[in-house]
């Protein structure tokens, strides 16, 4: 009886868990493409000789579950020139009020999903990301009586990405021109879907023509597929 008993707690227990802990969505890379199940369900399906660099999983700077493919195009030295850079987040559930509250005025569409698009030039010494501000994360968390959490100092997604490419041997380029696209899945706009296209840039500083180059040549590179039926 009492060991009936403990067996019945024990399952009503699992199953409250499990009720309470839902299944995080299953992300994985089939050969240059990127399938997630959802949040959003996507196949994203890059050029077929873009070589699938690493991946990495981790809360960012304690706020934010991050998950994230890097795929590059390079010579045989290994020198970058072309990046691809795939990231899902979703924001801690202990941290309701936080949303994510991107305002490009520039828009693009993939696959049949909205994409806010920026653009930008990445000068780094060396191709070293530069470390990022906490003091002004730390105030902004602050803003909604969060203190800072543990893992603040977890590194930027920019550091994450240059360790997975340093450790396979590749280099980036000190310039390059970025482009970034940002869906954010549902209304509550508490997770992101994160594309940026990286290529190499030689000169001072890139005219509109040349950064309009780059989005199209982006657009041409990334090709989004909505899914259904995945659970």
């Amino acid at each position: 009886m009492w060991r009936a008993f403990f067996l019945v707690v024990v399952t009503m227990a699992m199953s409250i868990s499990a009720i309470a802990s839902p299944k995080a969505p299953s992300r994985s890379v089939r050969g240059s493409s990127v399938v997630s199940d959802r949040d959003p369900a996507v196949r994203i399906s890059l050029p077929s000789d873009a070589t699938f660099v690493g991946s990495d999983s981790w809360v960012l700077y304690g706020i934010t579950n991050c998950r994230q493919f890097v795929f590059v195009q390079a010579d045989k030295q290994k020198n970058i020139e072309r990046l691809y850079w795939v990231q899902f987040e979703a924001y801690i559930a202990s941290m309701p009020k936080l949303h994510y509250d991107y305002d490009s005025p520039r828009h693009a569409t993939l696959g049949g999903m909205d994409f806010y698009l920026d653009t930008w030039l990445s000068n780094y010494a060396g191709g070293t990301p530069q470390p990022p501000d906490l003091g002004q994360l730390k105030a902004a968390l602050a803003k909604f009586g969060y203190p800072a959490p543990a893992g603040i100092n977890s590194g930027s997604d920019s550091e994450h990405v240059f360790s997975i490419i340093t450790a396979k041997g590749y280099t980036l380029p000190r310039k390059r021109v970025d482009v970034r696209f940002v869906h954010l899945p549902g209304s509550d706009r508490r997770k992101e879907l994160m594309v940026i296209y990286s290529e190499k840039f030689e000169g001072s500083v890139p005219s509109h023509a040349q950064i309009q180059g780059a989005v199209e040549r982006a657009e041409r590179s990334i090709v989004i597929s909505q899914l259904s039926g995945l659970h």
